[in-house]
């Protein structure tokens, strides 16, 4: 009997020493979670701002939020005047002096946002965001519903989860006494990563994309695109455009306000020029002079080049710098089938006839090339980028950026990768394709001496900027439409600049603009005058507020 009781003791002991070592690990382990569970079961909190995820530019400005206004934290038993200290509120916020009083003799800190910051002791000020109604570049970033609870387009709908998943607030914490009211009317500041970027961060420049909408102000419709040599998308403007808080009333508008014209398909035009000598000069054909008379006959239809009375005889490089029809209908002519499908084939190595995914939910439109089969009037339009040819903005902005990058085809980009809290967390260019040679470097050489022959003494001086050179080519694409009677021509310039350093490819193209170096290269020069402004300011990167 003894010795069971002893067992069973022993049992007992050894039980309670191994809840007790349990007991411990678990108080070890979790020691971080259980205190800050039971700090908060010991505080009050007061949200002071709060913010969804951010979508930023690639210096990591936000694109979807702006400062606008102060969030102030009050604690009025460290105001030593609170008479002075209320008309300092009211004069920065929406009370009057009476009621900011009122709620300063109340004595328990509370929150307010200001228009304007206020100093004063026992007032703790910091800028605060708010969501844009009308981000920059609308038709890429996207917008919300109007109560805020879903994403309905662009960025904002394909990583909706993540950025929720982003959301962070600043609040002021208070302590309770076991009856919850206040042990202590002296709050600390907390900030839930406010101040730290989390969310995606976009190749986007938002200088240079305010620069873009700035010089497109008077597009009524079209779209332009701002490329860097190495694919990244710097900025991209769709018009028409339209207000974040009018997409409900827009959805059956018959003008098209919600299409992103970036990412659609267009008739090309003489831009096209630029791809036929291309596959001319990576084959070595012959160049020949050919005289240009003012028009051609190709199998029964009349072909004409828009100087009707001709430019006479020409080489590939002045016809290039005049944009002369008859001399490339006359060159793709005389290659027959071979230079006919080597110009198809190097059209569709640019991806001209498939669609680039830039991030989930934001997709470019496939163009179309023409059908596999040779005729005199197919090898015609598609020597002057007509028919039915088609190419988006994105397409022709990376064929002016191969050119001008010594031959090397970039695949498009837009976004840089994952922020979390101020740090790119996943870098989303990584497994991205290769580039890819597409020309040699002395056909390239040689496309790029003509492009800024064409902008010297050619059809594109109208884009010349002051100060820098740039190079370019021209183009009046028909689209078979026909609008009061006229038909619809649409203007268009591709270019880059600087010439002698290129760093960006630029694309405009202006609807029904009839003539580009009239309506599309201004545009242009514009532009690449901005831009260029700006990067030469040395403006340095901006953080979020801290």
């Amino acid at each position: 009997m003894t010795k069971r009781l002893l067992i069973l003791f022993i049992v007992f002991i050894l039980s309670f020493v191994q809840v007790t070592l349990r007991l411990y690990a678990i108080a070890t382990e979790g020691n971080e979670v259980y205190a800050v569970q039971a700090q908060r079961q010991q505080q009050a909190e007061l949200t002071l701002c709060q913010r969804g995820g951010l979508i930023t530019d690639c210096r990591g400005e936000p694109l979807n939020y702006e400062e606008c206004g102060y969030a102030a934290l009050v604690e009025p038993d460290d105001c030593g005047d609170l008479l002075r200290a209320a008309r300092r509120l009211a004069a920065a916020s929406e009370l009057t002096v009476k009621e900011a009083e009122k709620r300063l003799e109340q004595g328990a800190p509370f929150g307010i946002m200001l228009h304007a910051p206020v100093e004063e002791e026992g007032i703790i000020c910091f800028p605060a965001l708010q969501r844009r109604a009308t981000p920059p570049a609308i038709h890429l970033v996207g917008t919300l519903s109007a109560d805020g609870s879903r994403a309905r387009s662009g960025m904002e709908a394909a990583y909706e989860s993540y950025l929720r998943s982003c959301s962070a607030r600043v609040y002021a914490a208070l302590q309770k006494t076991a009856a919850g009211g206040l042990l202590s009317t002296k709050a600390a500041l907390i900030d839930e990563g406010y101040h730290r970027a989390s969310g995606v961060m976009t190749t986007l420049d938002i200088r240079l994309q305010e620069a873009l909408e700035q010089a497109t102000e008077g597009l009524v419709s079209g779209a332009a695109i701002l490329m860097r040599l190495d694919g990244s998308i710097a900025a991209a403007v769709s018009r028409p455009a339209y207000g974040g808080d009018e997409v409900g009333a827009l959805l059956d508008s018959e003008h098209g306000e919600l299409i992103n014209r970036v990412l659609a398909p267009y008739n090309v035009g003489s831009i096209f020029k630029l791809v036929v000598a291309a596959q001319t000069l990576e084959r070595g054909a012959q160049t020949p002079v050919f005289n240009c008379p003012g028009s051609v006959m190709v199998e029964g239809r009349v072909f004409y080049c828009h100087k009707r009375d001709g430019h006479g005889l020409l080489t590939l490089e002045e016809a290039m710098e005049k944009s002369c029809n008859v001399y490339f209908i006359s060159l793709l002519l005389q290659q027959g089938e071979e230079g006919y499908f080597a110009t198809l084939e190097m059209a569709r190595k640019l991806g001209i006839d498939d669609g680039s995914l830039l991030c989930r939910g934001v997709a470019e439109q496939a163009g179309n090339l023409p059908v596999e089969i040779w005729s005199g009037r197919l090898a015609a339009n598609l020597a002057i980028g007509q028919g039915s040819l088609l190419a988006t903005p994105l397409d022709l902005a990376q064929l002016t950026c191969c050119i001008a990058s010594g031959g090397m085809l970039q695949q498009p980009r837009l976004i840089e990768g994952m922020l979390q809290e101020g740090k790119l967390l996943r870098d989303l260019s990584d497994g991205k394709s290769e580039p890819v040679r597409l020309l040699s470097v002395e056909t390239a050489q040689k496309l790029r001496h003509m492009m800024e022959e064409t902008c010297r003494r050619g059809t594109g001086t109208t884009a010349q900027p002051e100060g820098f050179s740039v190079a370019g080519k021209t183009a009046s694409a028909e689209t078979g439409w026909v609008e009061q009677g006229e038909p619809v021509v649409h203007g268009s310039f591709a270019g880059y600049f600087p010439a002698d350093d290129p760093q960006f490819g630029l694309v405009v193209i202006v609807e029904n603009g009839k003539s580009g170096s009239v309506s599309a290269a201004p545009i242009f020069r514009e532009a690449a005058q901005r831009t260029m402004e700006i990067l030469n300011g040395s403006e340095e990167p901006r953080k979020m507020p801290e």
